[in-house]
């Protein structure tokens, strides 16, 4: 009986060989306030879906469309950013800012009813995102009662990121 082929297989089973990967780096705990917009609903006006803040559902959300309507901005690409609050010349203070979105800036979240107002054409939306408590195709429905509810609900002493997807 060869006792150091047995030795080895045995260690072999406690430890990694060149055939096996290295275990996933474990993802540290995000000690902060997790948004998530998961985007459903596509139309040449508008971009919609739903919002959540630490994985509860909280509103509908309306964005400009995947696509440029007359020149109009798209929604922003899909992926996780940072959120600050700024004091924004058009929104006021503390209003929620995506940081860092490949190709854009002040990227923010903010009230409005409509990206784009498919009636009368008006564009509403710059690339931001607008919250709502209801919808109908290309429209939210009470966005400043959203818009508090949200400013409410996350905790701005803490770092705070948001996941955009798609559904």
């Amino acid at each position: 009986m060869d006792w150091s082929n047995i030795i080895n297989q045995i260690i072999s089973v406690f430890s990694p060989s060149g055939n096996t990967p290295a275990p996933s780096p474990i993802e540290p705990k995000f000690d902060g306030t997790q948004l998530d917009l998961v985007r459903d609903t596509y139309s040449q006006f508008s971009t919609q879906g739903n919002f959540f803040i630490n994985s509860s559902w909280e509103c509908f959300t309306i964005e400009c469309p995947k696509e440029s309507y007359e020149g109009s901005h798209v929604c922003i690409p899909c992926g996780t950013y940072e959120v600050e609050l700024v004091d924004s010349p058009k929104h006021g203070p503390n209003t929620p800012q995506l940081e860092e979105v490949p190709g854009r800036s002040l990227i923010q979240i903010h009230s409005s009813n409509w990206a784009i107002n498919p009636e009368t054409k008006q564009v509403f939306l710059l690339g931001c995102i607008a919250p709502g408590t209801s919808k109908d195709p290309n429209v939210v429905y009470n966005s400043k009662v959203a818009m508090a509810a949200i400013m409410q609900k996350v905790d701005w002493t803490k770092k705070v990121r948001i996941t955009i997807s798609e559904q």
